[in-house]
């Protein structure tokens, strides 16, 4: 993933467009002042319960808040702007894969991943996922795309969502399901 120094000011993401939940769901560019909290969010998460180190960020982050407090994260890129994270694990560009799981050309401006999902208390990520689809559907995305741990999966599967499986998942937001990519 790019972390903020290899954007160049050209390259720099747009913030979004107003939403409904304004106030309570935030985005942050790299060159938001508020960013630095959300990643820290997400860094401290991460190390506490995978034990992880978050190199680099997705380029636009939302912040699920509460009374200023950050309650849960993830991160978006744009597949048109480049590659994403979880083609190093696919066989053929995400584009194509999605096209054939959906039976019809798929654009690459139309695909978004998330990743960075960190919610350092139960059930706000739940809070925050059930967001981010319509979110993304307002932002102008058809297909949401992610590599996800099992509690993901079994979360995503709780909510609604079949055949939720690990690995990539694409998420069609006109067909409100999750499939398989590989």
């Amino acid at each position: 993933m790019l972390g903020p120094s290899s954007l160049t000011p050209a390259a720099l993401p747009q913030p979004p467009s107003a939403f409904p939940v304004a106030g309570r769901l935030t985005a942050h560019t790299p060159c938001d002042p508020q960013r630095a909290e959300v990643e820290r969010c997400i860094r401290q998460t991460y190390a506490q319960r995978y034990g992880a180190l978050v190199p680099a960020f997705a380029p636009v982050l939302l912040a699920l808040r509460e009374g200023g407090q950050v309650l849960a994260a993830a991160g978006y890129r744009r597949a048109a702007d480049g590659p994403l994270f979880l083609e190093s694990y696919l066989e053929a560009p995400v584009e194509q894969l999605i096209a054939a799981q959906a039976g019809r050309p798929v654009a690459r401006a139309q695909i978004v991943e998330v990743g960075h999902l960190a919610a350092p208390r139960r059930g706000e990520g739940r809070r925050l996922v059930q967001l981010l689809g319509p979110f993304l559907l307002h932002e102008g995305f058809d297909w949401v795309v992610g590599t996800v741990t099992q509690e993901l999966q079994l979360m995503l599967v709780r909510l609604g969502f079949t055949s939720a499986r690990p690995l990539c998942l694409i998420f069609s937001t006109a067909a409100k399901a999750w499939e398989l990519l590989t």
